[in-house]
């Protein structure tokens, strides 16, 4: 049972020290303490995620595939791998983010990021009927989110409904800082 203690504080301290390289964008580092915490504990899925934002920082996108992949074999449940798996297929157009992503908003209802960019990524795969329904979610949240709002007005025109997008557009205009 010590063995176990000892082992989880080692963890704790390599993710404690990744997350912050991560916060400070130094991210050799921060995969070098990810590392280490998974080598530990190869069974702890916040450990192959971090792993995963740090190579994703290093433009090792095949890594960071993989660790979010092995983060969700490990915790099917973690919406942040969900999120970010989704947010990296979706950036090369891979059908596959937008699952990852519905199911980062499922798990996580409030999180902004996962609305913005699911909405994003139904946007961009053609599919702007369901994005308006997630851009509206998203207001829902945060109602005053600017580039949402414009976001969402596209959205309309790309659907035909221009007069509805010209006058988001001239709302997003009016409620800005003068």
């Amino acid at each position: 049972m010590r063995k176990v203690a000892a082992l989880n504080t080692a963890t704790r301290q390599y993710v404690t020290a990744g997350t912050t390289a991560l916060q400070e964008k130094r991210y050799v580092v921060a995969a070098q303490a990810f590392r280490k915490a998974v080598d530990a504990d190869p069974a702890d899925s916040a450990a192959w995620a971090g792993l995963g934002v740090a190579q994703e920082g290093m433009r090792d996108l095949p890594g960071a595939e993989a660790s979010y992949r092995k983060a969700l074999e490990l915790d099917p449940a973690n919406a942040r791998a969900h999120y970010n798996l989704g947010t990296l297929l979706a950036a090369r157009g891979d059908r596959q983010g937008i699952e990852h992503l519905e199911t980062a908003v499922r798990l996580d209802p409030e999180s902004r990021d996962a609305l913005f960019n699911l909405a994003q990524a139904l946007a961009e795969a053609r599919d702007p009927a369901r994005a308006i329904e997630v851009w509206d979610r998203l207001l829902k949240v945060d109602p005053q989110d600017p580039v949402a709002r414009f976001q969402r007005a596209r959205t309309l025109a790309s659907l035909g409904r221009h007069d509805e997008g010209a006058t988001e557009v001239g709302a997003v205009i009016a409620a800005a800082p003068h």
